[in-house]
């Protein structure tokens, strides 16, 4: 009697890396140098882009997560066509997947659109044994996203790196620690679960805490998706919260799904605030939110949003951690175990 095995469907593996389109790179490097800890990394694989697709670029590590920060040339015309018509922000999500021409069947099924199909000879500066495959689909209608995809790469381990929130001991700055989760505004969350879910394999998680968001702040709805190893943070936000007109309400309405905060846990709430405001970042709130009451830590948890687009193409939502709301990514399976299941499946 044979057994057969069972092949895994598609699915993201890790998140290698948020990219985002900027007039000035080093600019926007020393601004989360100098307010989260940021460091450079993959200098390497940075360079070798920015020769290859003519580009500038930063690979800049942000607490537990890689931000591509480049300014695209007309090589890229999606990437300048934004840059140029709408200014600093995300461009795309960049993850490994198990499967990459299953993923873009179904995405292509679901409307998605081709972007890119190409290879590319990473293996040139030791990343693999032979080009490597890369698509870029956009489903911003969709999700809110473009999603850039490729294999596994040897020599290509995406952070996360750290997964404690313990604040750190060798710097004396405030200091990004862990990604929360992404946040994307949508007319439709439960349609871009759907999405998510059967091209990605993304899971529901944090019910208890979507379920508690929607309460407290009249989000409706509000959901978490894990898409690899972070999360997506997905909602439909009202014209108002607690009686104060809303960035997340606007960002929709003005330019339609998309990407409205990232959201980190860090170690000091205020010098992070001080330090982007100095830089001419801009606070749209500072407040206290009761979490305490839906059993996440034993008191209320300040909560900033900062609005630093011109200077780095995003918006970030900052909190100190939080009893109870423990952050992804939780790197659960290696790349090589990834590919040992490419080439078994």
């Amino acid at each position: 009697m044979s057994q057969t095995t069972t092949s895994p469907g598609p699915a993201a593996l890790e998140f290698v890396h948020l990219e985002i389109v900027h007039p000035d790179p080093v600019a926007a490097y020393e601004f989360l140098r100098d307010s989260l800890g940021a460091q450079r990394v993959e200098k390497e694989i940075a360079d070798y882009i920015s020769n290859t697709f003519g580009v500038v670029g930063e690979h800049v590590k942000v607490g537990n997560i890689v931000f591509q920060i480049l300014t695209p040339g007309p090589s890229l015309p999606t990437w300048h066509t934004q840059l140029r018509e709408h200014g600093p922000g995300v461009h795309n999500v960049t993850f490994f997947v198990n499967d990459i021409e299953t993923v873009k069947q179904r995405m292509l099924g679901k409307g998605a659109t081709e972007i890119i199909d190409t290879h590319v000879p990473f293996h040139e500066i030791g990343l693999g044994d032979e080009p490597s495959r890369l698509l870029v689909m956009d489903a911003r209608e969709q999700t809110g996203l473009r999603f850039e995809l490729c294999p596994p790469v040897l020599g290509w381990n995406p952070y996360p790196g750290r997964t404690d929130t313990a604040p750190p001991t060798n710097t004396d700055q405030p200091t990004a620690q862990a990604l929360l989760h992404l946040e994307i505004v949508h007319p439709d969350p439960e349609a871009v679960f759907e999405f998510l879910s059967d091209c990605l394999g993304a899971e529901r998680v944090e019910k208890e805490i979507s379920e508690n968001l929607e309460k407290a702040f009249g989000f409706g709805p509000i959901l978490h998706a894990k898409v690899g190893n972070i999360v997506f943070q997905i909602l439909k936000p009202p014209p108002t919260i607690l009686g104060q007109p809303t960035s997340w309400y606007e960002e929709l309405e003005e330019r339609g799904p998309g990407v409205h905060n990232v959201t980190f846990y860090v170690d000091d709430v205020e010098g992070v605030k001080q330090r982007m405001v100095g830089m001419g970042a801009i606070a749209l709130i500072d407040m206290d939110v009761p979490f305490h009451e839906f059993g996440m830590g034993e008191a209320p948890t300040r909560l900033l949003v900062m609005d630093a687009r011109a200077q780095t193409g995003l918006r970030f939502e900052m909190v100190q951690p939080i009893d109870g709301w423990t952050p992804y990514p939780a790197k659960s399976r290696s790349t090589k175990n990834c590919l040992s299941e490419i080439q078994v499946g």
